[in-house]
């Protein structure tokens, strides 16, 4: 069970293999999240057991991959480097997200074993100041329940989007501000477009584009991808869209992972995992249409040794190019 990492360069190839990344843990748990920063170095977060004495801990882990390809260094223990050791990570699936803003600085965002939502900052220079902060407790709004999924991502001024499914596996966002501050209420997505209809959501993804706008893609309750946007106003004129059905292509199945980042020109990518295990990726162009049907990337890489697909994140760079992080091993739900 491990964590790897393949490039799609900007013109569309998929020329690098999958590559594990260097091993964290004895035991990855099948969930992940990246982010890129303004230089072109990509952040990795993985989950894994560590045995201490006669047990096994659950331990957070970041790691850098620099612009030139090298892994330089070795995967830190994020509760060891901000000395908060009492934060139990939940052992499931979507429980990390993160995101870097203008700056550098690396938003992480993590559920803890009791499924609250805890919020901290990795400094572009290396540091970790903060301690993990309740989010809950910040935007003083206890009633969303347990949190049983998190996506984030900034816009250009520095604001951290924040989505969970909450308790009644209901869609919610928040903000929290460049300053610090956490301002707003969670609020129901799916009320905010009067669109009950999707059901309950559970996979959930998001990123920004250049004006601020805010993409996200969730899982439905049929295993459907559905894809929405909020825009940099704070509206939600569009209902969540079916996916598979603007691409005219159902043939990936029900999904079970998702990822998406916008890069420079505002072109949305999306990758999934089916419920086989295989891992796809489409594009949702700026001018809002879907022109390319799910592309199957062991394919398009030549690789179909990597097993099944649990767990997938992706992050763009300047250049366009598309980083994508998968995880395989076993499903822990």
């Amino acid at each position: 069970m491990g964590t790897l990492h393949t490039i799609r360069l900007g013109n569309g190839s998929w020329p690098f293999p999958f590559a594990e990344v260097p091993p964290a843990t004895q035991l990855t748990i099948p969930t992940n999240s990246c982010a890129t920063n303004k230089v072109g170095d990509l952040h990795l977060l993985v989950m894994g057991y560590e045995s201490v004495g006669a047990g096994l801990f659950l331990k957070l882990r970041h790691t850098v991959r620099l612009a030139n390809g090298n892994w330089p260094h070795p995967f830190g223990d994020v509760q060891a480097a901000i000395n908060q050791g009492n934060i139990q990570i939940a052992e499931r699936y979507d429980v990390i997200a993160c995101a870097t803003n203008q700056g550098g600085d690396l938003h992480l965002l993590v559920i803890d074993a009791s499924l609250k939502l805890w919020h901290t900052v990795r400094l572009a220079n290396g540091d970790w100041p903060y301690p993990f902060g309740d989010v809950q407790a910040a935007i003083n709004q206890g009633n969303i329940g347990q949190i049983s999924a998190v996506a984030c991502a900034t816009d250009q001024t520095g604001d951290l989007h924040v989505c969970v499914r909450d308790s009644n596996d209901t869609l919610r966002h928040t903000i929290r501000l460049a300053n610090g501050s956490w301002p707003y209420p969670f609020g129901d997505v799916q009320a905010a477009i009067n669109q009950g209809n999707i059901g309950q959501i559970s996979a959930v993804a998001c990123a920004t584009d250049q004006t601020g706008d805010l993409h996200i893609c969730v899982r439905d309750s049929t295993g459907k991808l559905r894809h929405t946007i909020r825009l940099a106003n704070g509206d939600w004129p569009h209902p969540f869209g079916d996916v598979q059905a603007a691409i005219n292509q159902g043939n990936i199945g029900q999904i079970l992972a998702v990822a998406c980042a916008t890069d420079q020109t505002g072109d949305l990518h999306i990758c999934v995992s089916d419920s086989t295990g295989k891992l796809w990726h489409t594009v949702r162009l700026a001018n809002g249409d879907w022109p390319h049907p799910f592309g199957d990337i062991e394919a398009a890489i030549n690789q179909g040794n990597i097993g099944q697909i649990f767990d997938i994140a992706c992050a763009t760079n300047q250049a366009g190019d598309l980083h994508v992080c998968a995880t395989n091993g076993v499903f822990i739900t």
